[in-house]
């Protein structure tokens, strides 16, 4: 669906295949943001969390437009524990820093880049909040979450769950 910039009126809109390739709302946006003749310069493109993949905010993204679509939610490891938006993560600097302080870097990998908090974790106060793994918490970002990292809803920083 295509919206015009100034009022959000619709102005375009698409009927495809219930499922499969090419079908899912995040593409048809892209083509048909793409497609706009109207949109001659950078625009805020809205859009629900239907919207959210990380190729359409990237298509967005290269186009020069302001994505403003709600991400996808996110879970915890555990429950009631803590989830990926907890930790702030700086890609300018290759690093991520969880609730507690503690900051891991960043190595890159053949498909993603991949943090591991280690032995960060050994002594931690909310380690039973945040992992199981008896080496410690590793995150793990794909390329196409990296592309968007500065979008706002998708660059949050870190939210203080320290206890006190």
């Amino acid at each position: 669906m295509i919206a015009k910039p100034d009022n959000g009126i619709i102005t375009g809109r698409q009927l495809t295949q219930g499922a499969g390739e090419g079908s899912g709302d995040g593409t048809v946006g892209a083509a048909l943001l793409a497609a706009d003749a109207t949109i001659s310069g950078p625009v805020d493109a809205l859009g629900d969390s239907a919207y959210g993949t990380a190729d359409l905010l990237a298509t967005v993204i290269d186009a020069g437009h302001t994505p403003i679509v709600k991400p996808w939610p996110t879970r915890p490891n555990i429950p009631g524990g803590f989830d990926p938006d907890d930790f702030g993560i700086d890609h300018t600097a290759g690093t991520i820093t969880c609730s507690v302080g503690h900051t891991a870097v960043f190595t890159p990998t053949r498909d993603s880049d991949v943090a591991a908090f280690g032995t960060l974790c050994a002594d931690c106060p909310l380690r039973a909040r945040c992992t199981t793994a008896k080496k410690g918490r590793t995150i793990t970002l794909r390329p196409a979450t990296r592309c968007c990292a500065n979008t706002p809803p998708r660059d949050r920083p870190a939210r203080n769950r320290h206890p006190g």
